[in-house]
């Protein structure tokens, strides 16, 4: 297997992009590879102009993959081709990610994500994936105060619905880890103040409903 980085130009521009750096892992020497890039853009470009007036330049040949990645991500840095208006390639190369800082994705482009996964039920294994990757991250106080206003004014999509664990007894083991999950968890005053009048209007619900119990056994 053959690791190298390239870039790609175009002789006679059509617009302000024209160059394309990559990193390329074939069974062909180099020289004799015939891809030349996969994002979007210079895809694009290639559907209507071809690649007759392309020419590849290989930058460097590398004896592994992660070698290669970090020539790529130096040469991303060092043009800073995620704004550089010079460049096809929209994200800079990170380890095995791409960093988007500096690109804005268009409503169109959003929608049909959206589109795409709504509906779309998450695996197990997806699921602890995106539990992992949250665990510990802990969002600034300006992130809060967005979400908050989000949320301002709007009903809780739950509000109205049944609750499923409603009158569901819970077994000892589903008790003890609740206990255990609360252990040590300290709540701030307000929540505290929060519970206290839940339970205040709750024992004086229980009391109003006994009181009315008792009025109607006088009665009969």
């Amino acid at each position: 297997m053959y690791h190298y980085t390239y870039m790609l130009e175009v002789k006679n521009p059509t617009d302000s992009r024209f160059r394309y750096i990559g990193v390329r892992s074939c069974k062909v020497v180099p020289e004799e590879d015939v891809y030349f890039g996969s994002c979007r853009p210079f895809k694009k470009w290639q559907a209507e102009h071809g690649t007759d007036g392309l020419v590849k330049t290989i930058l460097a040949r590398w004896g592994s993959r992660a070698d290669a990645l970090s020539h790529e991500i130096l040469l991303h840095d060092c043009f800073d081709i995620a704004k550089n208006p010079e460049f096809w390639n929209q994200a800079k190369q990170i380890a095995v990610l791409f960093d988007t800082t500096g690109t804005k994705q268009s409503d169109e482009l959003r929608l049909k994500k959206s589109l795409k996964t709504k509906g779309r039920k998450k695996t197990e294994e997806h699921k602890a994936k995106i539990a992992a990757a949250s665990l510990g991250r802990k969002l600034s106080e300006e992130t809060k105060l967005k979400l908050r206003q989000l949320k301002m004014g709007k009903p809780s999509p739950l509000k109205g619905r049944p609750s499923i664990t409603k009158g569901k007894p819970k077994s000892e083991e589903h008790k003890l880890k609740i206990g255990l999950s609360n252990l040590g968890k300290k709540r701030s005053p307000e929540i505290c103040a929060m519970f206290s009048k839940i339970q205040k209007s709750l024992a004086e619900k229980r009391k109003n409903t006994l009181s009315a119990q008792k009025n109607e056994e006088v009665f009969i």
